[in-house]
């Protein structure tokens, strides 16, 4: 009778994708809670009847359709476009990660989804296009609200939540102070390209029409690079007098000979040079591992080192808001900042400074 209930509550409200509940409804579907539910209650101690989990997910559920074809009507899909994805989106809920994914709402603590994991695997699920300004952090940010809500209602699921409350607000009480903003993928793109995207041309005059025009991820041309793990110009050719202020630091410097330096200098030059992208994989490609997790770009001043840091991180912001989240988040810090932040005692480590300090878009810590 419950389960009629909201299927038939769906299809009242105008939901197109209705009949997915039907059929999660029915017997067929009994295990859908078990992934579903299988992260957010593992902690519960006293878990609630199972008719009560089933109402609580199907409830979750037909928000968070409706949510998503609220997203499609805002790019102004009518019905008849909106119908066609209704197999592709009842093949997306039922896999169990993210039957897990959208069960994680339920959690106490729960401030977000894992929007990045959800939009990656329709693409790889090779399911059907969606709209250019499709947004799936607003959906996953809309949907955690709807099951706050659920849960507030609920006579059986709010009195778990509230004791769990209750215990994780004592262990996180002296944390809790000065918490920043939810994270914002649209507007820290926006941010990257406010503080980046123009060329910084303070010694020419900018008054000209064409300034504005002149955007660094347009006219960016990547450097060719070599490796120096051997050879390190930046040490062997350090000052003398720099060496012996080091040296009385207690540094220990290795001074090599005149012949072993011209051997080493050689060595590094002769190297086939490589395009950077060689090295820290092409920000324009599809998201791929890169072939090394860290890497330090050396090179003169004027080299073009921030412009090629820069460059990277508006490569992501450029991205429609459909796609952000599906590549790796650039967070871009300018240690001058940190330094300056951290000497003033505005912030006590790097943590504290992304949470609170001078970044384009705050992100917090406890997060």
């Amino acid at each position: 009778m419950m389960e009629l209930i909201i299927w038939e509550g769906a299809k009242a409200a105008g939901i197109v994708f209705w009949p997915i509940l039907k059929s999660l409804a029915e017997d067929s579907a009994k295990d859908y809670g078990k992934d579903f539910f299988k992260d957010c209650l593992k902690n519960v101690f006293r878990l609630p009847e199972k008719d009560v989990q089933k109402e609580a997910y199907l409830t979750a559920l037909k928000e968070f359709l409706q949510i998503f074809q609220q997203e499609l009507e805002n790019a102004n899909y009518q019905e008849g476009q909106i119908k066609q994805y209704r197999e592709p989106i009842q093949k997306f809920i039922e896999q169990p990660k993210i039957a897990a994914i959208l069960g994680n709402a339920f959690e106490v603590n729960c401030k977000s989804l894992d929007t990045f994991f959800l939009a990656k695997t329709w693409q790889e699920m090779n399911l059907p296009f969606l709209p250019e300004d499709f947004d799936w952090e607003l959906i996953g940010k809309l949907y955690v609200r709807s099951v706050k809500q659920i849960i507030t209602k609920s006579d059986k699921l709010r009195p778990i939540y509230e004791a769990q409350l209750q215990e994780k607000n004592a262990e996180n009480l002296q944390e809790l102070a000065g918490i920043a903003p939810d994270f914002d993928l649209g507007r820290y793109a926006e941010g990257l390209k406010e503080q980046y995207g123009n060329l910084k041309l303070e010694s020419l005059d900018t008054t000209g029409v064409y300034y504005n025009e002149l955007k660094l991820w347009k006219i960016f041309i990547a450097q060719n690079v070599r490796e120096c793990q051997e050879f390190l110009p930046q040490i062997h050719e350090l000052p003398k007098d720099h060496i012996k202020r080091l040296r009385e630091a207690g540094e220990a410097i290795e001074i090599l000979s005149e012949e072993e330096l011209e051997r080493q200098r050689h060595r590094y030059i002769n190297q086939q040079s490589q395009l950077v992208w060689e090295i820290i994989a092409d920000p324009t490609a599809k998201p791929v591992k890169s072939p090394i997790q860290q890497v330090v770009i050396l090179g003169d001043p004027g080299a073009g080192k921030s412009s090629l840091l820069q460059y990277i991180a508006l490569i992501w912001a450029e991205r429609s808001l459909r796609d952000l989240s599906l590549y790796p988040i650039p967070l871009l810090i300018e240690l001058r900042l940190y330094g300056r932040d951290k000497q003033a005692d505005k912030c006590k480590d790097i943590l504290s400074f992304i949470h609170g300090g001078n970044v384009t878009c705050r992100l917090n810590q406890q997060q």
